[in-house]
């Protein structure tokens, strides 16, 4: 991107603050994107990269946050002046968290919702809602309730409503974090499509590098306090500035982590590689790996079936009113097992994990935890053989800070004080935010 070019969105000496919080989130932060830029937006968990995004489209200062000084300037209007309604035409954004997003109780009316804010025409309305689901792969969801979908399917909803307003600058705060291999293709395959129409300025937050370092533009990175460590082309930031990127915890593309450590080992890809067809062909170059390794089959540990299972599943079946999740699903986990549970969004899988750990209450006899019939466990011992970790971490918490979050569990089991701290202790060795 030229220096001439349009500055459509300007952030200038940026900082932001939350309620509760000692310090600001972002401080003295500074960035231009340019009209027509997809910008890819990297940096560790709490560098303020969701924070960033939602200056943009005006929910910080309007509804959450407070900008203590700097401004915020897109498409000329003053974020902290300018109505959420007016940015809304200008700036969407898809939320990491779909839930969150989320306002109606049916898939189309919560696409219909943001364009009635727009007062379009029932026609126009209607026209964008079919075109929208048939983008993001949902024609046949265009009735369905939100609350009956997977955490894919509800991504891509969110995604859907953002297309229909058709915003010139849409911001996607991971926006595959909850989908399958598939849907991530789908949904980079949607950002090509937007990019080719080039009436959009992008920026993307997204930790699934490989597939879409074709699509970026410009890379901008950023650290504690929203300070910019590295700002450039996408090939330039990563072959110039891994080191920094890894001492500070931020995802790069595997490709290129593995340039690197070739180069490390005296063995330069040029170009420096960003996705597997270039880094294919730069490796073809340089005939590394041009002699044939001998496979080696790998025999599977065989546990006995005598064994009592840790886990096992017998003939489950669930249906919510006329949909069947689950049909007649039998499993059985061994002691010791590191199972993956995987399947396309809408498969059941977290249907099927509910019912693991008797959040969804399994018919007697369909469910054994370590011999025992899961539905003649009482919850207070059932929390010392099993635990779970939700899709959403906010769905799960209960005490306003993360000590008393870490402790309330514990006294759930009856634990005593002195072993409570004892193990609040040990969580602190390793994370200095307890």
């Amino acid at each position: 991107m030229s220096e001439d070019a349009m500055a459509l969105i300007e952030v200038e000496n940026l900082a932001v603050k939350y309620p509760g919080r000692k310090r600001p989130i972002l401080e003295q932060v500074n960035l231009q994107l340019h009209e027509g830029e997809t910008v890819l937006l990297l940096g560790a968990s709490g560098s303020g990269k969701s924070t960033l995004a939602l200056t943009l489209n005006g929910l910080i200062p309007h509804n959450v946050g407070k900008i203590l000084e700097g401004r915020v300037r897109v498409d000329g209007l003053d974020t902290q002046k300018a109505s959420v309604v007016d940015l809304a035409r200008r700036v969407g954004i898809v939320f990491q968290d779909p839930d969150a997003q989320f306002v109606m109780l049916t898939v189309e009316d919560e696409i219909v919702f943001g364009m009635e804010n727009l007062c379009l025409s029932p026609e126009e309305m209607g026209r964008r809602v079919e075109e929208a689901l048939a983008q993001v792969g949902l024609p046949q969801h265009r009735y369905r309730r939100v609350e009956q979908l997977s955490g894919g399917e509800k991504q891509r909803v969110t995604l859907a409503s953002l297309l229909a307003m058709e915003p010139s600058v849409p911001l996607f705060d991971e926006p595959t974090a909850n989908l399958d291999p598939v849907g991530t293709r789908d949904v980079f395959a949607l950002l090509r499509q937007c990019k080719e129409m080039k009436k959009h300025t992008i920026l993307l937050i997204e930790h699934k590098l490989d597939d879409l370092m074709d699509l970026i533009d410009r890379v901008v990175v950023l650290g504690k306090g929203g300070v910019v460590l590295a700002d450039g082309a996408p090939r330039t930031v990563f072959r110039e500035q891994m080191e920094l990127l890894q001492k500070h915890g931020v995802w790069v593309p595997q490709v290129a982590s593995l340039a690197h450590r070739l180069a490390q080992e005296g063995i330069v890809l040029d170009p420096f590689p960003l996705t597997l067809d270039e880094a294919e062909e730069a490796i073809n170059r340089k005939r590394i790996g041009a002699e044939p390794v001998e496979q080696q089959s790998v025999s599977p540990v065989l546990t006995q079936e005598s064994e009592q299972a840790a886990i096992e599943v017998r003939n489950l079946s669930y249906r919510v009113a006329s949909r069947e999740i689950l049909h007649d699903v039998s499993l059985r986990v061994p002691q010791g097992d590191f199972l993956a549970l995987v399947g396309s969004n809408g498969a059941g899988k977290t249907t099927l994990a509910h019912h693991l750990v008797d959040i969804l209450h399994p018919p007697a006899g369909r469910v054994w935890l370590q011999g025992k019939d899961i539905t003649r466990i009482p919850a207070r011992e059932l929390v010392h053989h099993v635990g779970y970790v939700f899709q959403n971490p906010e769905h799960q918490f209960i005490t306003e800070s993360v000590a008393d979050e870490i402790a309330y569990g514990l006294r759930v089991m009856g634990l005593s004080a002195a072993e409570i701290t004892e193990r609040r202790r040990c969580v602190r060795r390793t994370d200095q935010t307890v």
